[in-house]
């Protein structure tokens, strides 16, 4: 019962803080001018401001709630290998089946506006795999705090099946604002990915899709609306 309580109520907390204080519109109102004036980078610097917010507010905290507060050992939330012969063979068909969606889905105007997040992503391909680089600390994250945090620690008390149905409607909600298109994506992808991470018993093979489809969708929206 302890940790359900901590789950919602703890993860609501941080999801609230992160929405509002870790949004990179919180950079862009309050500490992109004093920072760094009119610096051209602030379009990055501010989304590498919300991913280091979600990094701190999605995972650390969380993690060290889990750890301390319940007990509870890093591979109790999904830090773990797990089945790693299954997770790979689903990451490679993960791969082999997304990549055409994803190369088709790009020509969505909203999806080229929206990604990537920074355009200074398409300057260069230097740039482009920094971004990526930094995109992952929010992917990190993202997979921690609903496939670790969320979904292994309510399968306790819950049961697999809601624990999966719970963290796919709050993560789906996470992307209002987004395109359409996407929101419709996170719903499929919170439950296939939530699938994944109890069937390996790993938060890691979730963790690989979802970034390879953020920077695919980078790619193929640099391809198509540059």
């Amino acid at each position: 019962m302890r940790a359900q309580w901590i789950v919602l109520i703890g993860g609501s907390v941080l999801m609230t803080v992160y929405l509002y204080q870790g949004h990179h519109s919180f950079y862009t109102r309050h500490l992109a001018v004093p920072l760094f004036g009119n610096d051209p980078f602030n379009d990055w610097y501010r989304h590498l401001y919300q991913n280091l917010a979600a990094l701190i507010l999605l995972a650390i905290i969380p993690l060290l709630l889990a750890r301390f507060a319940l007990r509870k050992r890093l591979a109790d939330q999904g830090l773990k290998l797990g089945d790693w012969r299954f997770g790979c063979k689903a990451v490679v068909v993960g791969v082999v089946v997304l990549t055409p969606l994803l190369y088709l889905g790009s020509f969505d105007p909203a999806i080229g506006r929206e990604y990537p997040l920074t355009k200074l992503a398409g300057c260069g391909a230097d740039l482009f795999v920094l971004w990526e680089l930094t995109y992952l600390v929010y992917y990190i994250a993202w997979e921690y705090f609903f496939r670790g945090f969320n979904l292994f620690l309510l399968e306790e008390r819950w049961g697999g099946t809601a624990a999966i149905l719970y963290q796919t409607v709050v993560s789906t909600l996470l992307h209002i604002g987004k395109p359409q298109a996407e929101m419709a994506a996170a719903i499929v992808g919170g439950l296939l990915f939530g699938a994944l991470a109890l069937r390996t018993r790993s938060m890691f093979y979730p963790l690989l899709l979802h970034w390879y489809v953020g920077a695919c969708t980078d790619h193929f929206s640099i391809l198509n609306h540059s």
